[in-house]
């Protein structure tokens, strides 16, 4: 049902937005009018959004993996990080050298990151640090090494009764928010193999820790060399 109604939907947004492009071309760039078509065409690019994200959580694509180095994905969820002029917002990279290669699919991974990076932004609106580790350690439930991403702001932070809720779909506490974002980035991460979980206190900001298990061939070789060299 999701499916069917995103598809029925973004059919006839695409063709109103096709028309406020022919439309806007009408005018000149001082005319009030352009800035109406123009905020027009904002909402419709919101709402494809959301219906991009309604697809994708009915219907999620099956991860195709490649070995890489979960660092490389951290740095493209970056660069295309979408960040408002004016923005005060300090952004920190603490990323460890020489993790093992992963099996990872490049666009879903980048997604989950993305959803959590825009997901910091939004809480800190006045600004504030943005943090992104990865690091390898050993797995506290003694299954090996696991490489861990974290990302951390020093937003307005997360309620504690929310917490265990940060996950589900639909939930969300914004105004224009879906509650999809989370939800999708945890699916991913998932579907990887790996665990995410939220860590908060309200006013002081929020944490994000992703883990994501080693599946390389020579994962025990490159787990204990990083071990090592991380101790160096």
């Amino acid at each position: 049902l999701a499916a069917g109604l995103a598809h029925e939907l973004r059919n006839p947004l695409a063709g109103v937005s096709g028309t406020l492009r022919v439309l806007s071309d009408q005018f000149s760039h001082d005319d009030p009018r352009c800035a109406l078509l123009a905020e027009v065409q904002t909402q419709i690019t919101r709402m494809n959004k959301t219906l991009s994200d309604l697809l994708w959580h009915a219907r999620p694509p099956a991860p195709q993996c490649l070995p890489l180095n979960v660092n490389e994905v951290v740095e493209q969820s970056l660069w295309v990080l979408p960040m408002a002029p004016g923005t005060r917002i300090e952004i920190v990279k603490e990323l460890q050298p020489d993790l093992p290669s992963l099996e990872l699919d490049p666009n879903l991974l980048h997604q989950a990151f993305l959803n959590i990076l825009v997901n910091a932004c939004q809480a800190m609106p006045n600004g504030g640090r943005l943090t992104i580790s990865s690091c390898l350690h050993r797995n506290l439930v003694g299954e090996g090494a696991v490489v861990e991403v974290a990302i951390r702001d020093t937003g307005v932070g997360i309620p504690e009764e929310n917490l265990p809720r940060v996950f589900q779909p639909f939930f969300t506490t914004k105004a224009q928010g879906t509650g999809l974002g989370l939800a999708i980035a945890s699916r991913i991460i998932e579907q990887h193999g790996g665990r995410i979980t939220a860590e908060s206190e309200p006013g002081k900001g929020a944490t994000f820790r992703i883990t994501l298990p080693p599946q390389a061939e020579d994962t025990a070789r490159s787990q204990d060399n990083a071990i090592a060299a991380s101790h160096r």
